[in-house]
């Protein structure tokens, strides 16, 4: 975790607790007022709405929003995004102090634990000796991860002659 945390470099501690996050989280001001009475929210919706805003606060909250549910919670432009995302973008003392990296790094771990338990499974029925596999979030924090830990693995199996 260190290491993930050293390359995503987002904050990775505990999540806010308290009376005060609970209240935060439970607020819907910015949904009320840029999503009146939608009961689900895509990120297409997110997106557009983002870039009709005229209110420079509103814009700045929903920037984080969309970049939030766009990137590190991606699951598609058609997928409906965690409507709490909303409500901690409200307060952005509470947002700053959030455990983003712990959140990503929850998604990444629960990504390639469904796309690799999928393609052995399908490499068993069909007979195949390859499985090959493309990482959609934090492709570059993997990337700098393999780069380490390839470096690490050469230094150790490395012989000289």
């Amino acid at each position: 975790m260190p290491k993930f945390t050293l390359i995503i470099g987002l904050k990775c501690g505990e999540l806010p607790r308290g009376s005060t996050s609970d209240n935060i989280v439970e607020k819907a001001q910015l949904r009320d007022k840029m999503f009146i009475n939608r009961e689900r929210i895509i990120c297409n919706d997110l997106e557009k709405v983002f870039l009709n805003c005229g209110n420079h606060n509103d814009l700045y909250k929903l920037g984080l929003a969309l970049i939030i549910e766009g990137v590190f919670n991606s699951r598609g432009r058609n997928m409906g995004i965690h409507t709490e995302t909303l409500s901690i973008v409200d307060d952005l003392d509470f947002f700053n102090a959030y455990p983003w990296g712990i959140v990503c790094f929850k998604l990444l771990i629960k990504s390639l634990l469904r796309g690799w338990e999928r393609k052995a499974d399908l490499a068993k029925v069909n007979d195949c000796d390859k499985i090959s596999y493309t990482v959609y979030r934090f492709s570059l924090t993997i990337q700098l991860w393999v780069y380490e830990a390839i470096r690490e693995l050469g230094a150790r199996l490395v012989m000289t002659f």
